[in-house]
């Protein structure tokens, strides 16, 4: 079982073939140097890899020859479903798709995602349906109304990520992302490690709070992100999805507002 005490995330690329308004990279074409993830293996050890991006699988030669190199280390791949390569797919231990409807018209408003990279997508989902691990939503009910019902459909395992913002609430939602998520039985934790394509060790995925190059990175060395004073005196502290998730953003949050959010009340 893949934790975030024996996982790292590695960011092949910041490439992607999508243009979402919510995601924070930029558009770059960089690629991580294949050196700098030796040395995040040789260093942390990790027994499962996250391959991340922009999209991992637009550098399908980087993804083989770090099966080749490490076939006893699994693979998590994170994709938007839109690229088909059962090659990758083959390789992979399990996959996180990220999606906002299993609709195209609700997917659209998302995904920037044309009509024929929604039919790969769907060919995707039947091709990897005993791998998908988890599908990441934002709002599903907002987004789609059926989001749920077509998942258990689909026979698709699913999980869903709470929205970090200021929003006083969600339209309603709230219950029903508050009913899905999945409970977390622990104490906050820490995000897991990631090199990003620059070599970066952080444990942010924005890069803000970065623990240094990995080129310089020993043992022992470390940054947690930071938690809000309002989150460590909540009573559902030990218990809230969206500060054991993103504790960090929900300092931003947290620090501007003097009211409780609508990710407050998934608890």
């Amino acid at each position: 079982m893949h934790t975030n005490e024996n996982t790292i995330a590695i960011h092949f690329t910041e490439r992607c073939n999508l243009r979402c308004p919510l995601c924070y990279l930029k558009k770059n074409p960089r690629v991580i140097p294949y050196k700098y993830v030796q040395k995040a293996m040789e260093l942390f050890h990790p027994e499962y890899i996250v391959a991340f991006g922009g999209e991992a699988i637009l550098v399908p030669d980087l993804l083989k020859r770090f099966h080749r190199d490490y076939p006893d280390v699994g693979i998590i791949l994170h994709t938007n479903g839109t690229i088909f390569n059962t090659a990758i797919f083959d390789i992979c231990y399990s996959i996180y798709l990220t999606i906002e409807s299993f609709f195209y018209k609700y997917n659209k408003q998302h995904r920037n995602m044309s009509y024929a990279q929604y039919k790969v997508f769907l060919k995707t989902i039947q091709y990897c349906k005993d791998k998908i691990e988890c599908i990441h939503n934002i709002y599903p009910t907002e987004n789609d109304p059926a989001f749920f019902p077509m998942a258990r459909l689909a026979g698709i395992r699913y999980n869903v990520y709470p929205m970090i913002s200021a929003a006083r609430d969600c339209d309603g939602s709230s219950l029903a992302v508050k009913q899905y998520l999945k409970p977390i039985p622990c104490v906050l934790t820490n995000p897991k490690i990631r090199i990003l394509v620059d070599g970066t060790v952080t444990r942010d995925m924005t890069g803000h709070y970065n623990i240094c190059h990995i080129d310089e990175y020993h043992e022992g060395m470390d940054r947690l992100v930071p938690i809000a004073e309002k989150c460590k005196a909540c009573k559902k502290y030990k218990r809230c999805f969206s500060a054991n998730m993103f504790p960090h953003f929900c300092k931003i949050v947290l620090d501007t507002i003097d009211y409780s959010p609508a990710f407050c009340h998934y608890v």
